[in-house]
């Protein structure tokens, strides 16, 4: 810190932080983000170049001075109608795009959910649902992708293990909905028969697992959706302190379990070795 603070140009510390180092090719951002060194992101020098980084494509642009506070979306939708390149290539272009695309995808999801499609329907008969499934082909590619891509540092961020469970759970649903009704099931256990009716098909097991996978997936979206907030000034520091709070819950509950293994574990112990005793006692009477 006290070496940054002794850099007076920014332009000359964007620099510095952006170049690779001699550990595994990282600059001082990436160290910074994959060990989640949060003092030094909150270092009073690093805020205009996140801001700068987040608005501009060019960022080391020395003709341009950093920006010193954020931008509000006039400025944004500005830069969107007056110069669309830059914009797009923006991080936050990026950003806001994404998050457009996946608002759009999970109330067309929504959509599909309100039609009540049920599995022993055919599919062919709801073209909606068809383009519904590619969509979701499209969200476990790319989720896939990014995990080979990444590597280990997929599983840095909290929000990877909730699209892997979106992802896990529109794989379980997509092996419902077209592969095992043709590998061995019969229409008697998913569908219909004779003069069975939907409500009894969709009273039947298998209807209610699929249903159950389904709401669980909606649930998935939507809390999903709360990633989008992370960003605004509004909402971002208090989804981050939620977040804070879930994990150092899990870790109190953690440590809670372990303590009462060890205090069932003692007490196994102290009753065991006091029938051994009270056994060894009772063999010297006789």
């Amino acid at each position: 810190m006290d070496l940054l603070q002794t850099i007076e140009s920014d332009h000359l510390l964007a620099i510095l932080c952006d170049t690779p180092c001699d550990i595994d090719d990282l600059s001082i951002f990436d160290i910074a983000l994959r060990f989640r060194l949060e003092t030094f992101t909150e270092f009073h020098r690093i805020n205009p170049l996140l801001l700068q980084m987040w608005y501009q494509f060019d960022y080391l642009d020395p003709k341009e001075n950093f920006l010193q506070i954020g931008k509000d979306w006039a400025y944004i939708l500005r830069r969107l109608v007056l110069n669309p390149p830059l914009f797009y290539f923006s991080t936050s272009g990026q950003y806001i795009i994404t998050s457009l695309l996946y608002v759009f995808y999970v109330l067309y999801f929504s959509y599909i959910t309100v039609l009540r499609i049920y599995p022993y329907q055919s599919y062919t008969a709801y073209p909606q649902e068809l383009v519904l499934w590619f969509l979701n082909a499209g969200y476990v590619t790319y989720e896939m992708l990014q995990l080979v891509l990444e590597g280990r540092g997929y599983f840095l961020d909290v929000l990877n293990y909730w699209d892997i469970c979106i992802v896990m759970l529109w794989l379980l649903l997509a092996l419902m909905r077209f592969v095992l009704p043709g590998l061995g099931l019969t229409a008697e256990e998913w569908g219909t028969v004779g003069n069975q009716t939907s409500i009894d098909a969709r009273n039947k097991m298998y209807t209610i697992i699929y249903t159950a996978l389904w709401g669980a997936q909606c649930v998935a979206l939507w809390t999903r959706t709360a990633s989008v907030l992370q960003r605004l000034r509004s909402t971002g520091q208090l989804l981050n302190t939620v977040l804070k709070m879930i994990v150092n819950i899990m870790v109190g509950i953690k440590i809670l379990y372990i303590r009462i293994c060890i205090y069932v574990y003692i007490y196994i112990f102290f009753v065991v070795v006091v029938e051994l005793n009270m056994d060894g006692m009772s063999s010297k009477k006789q």
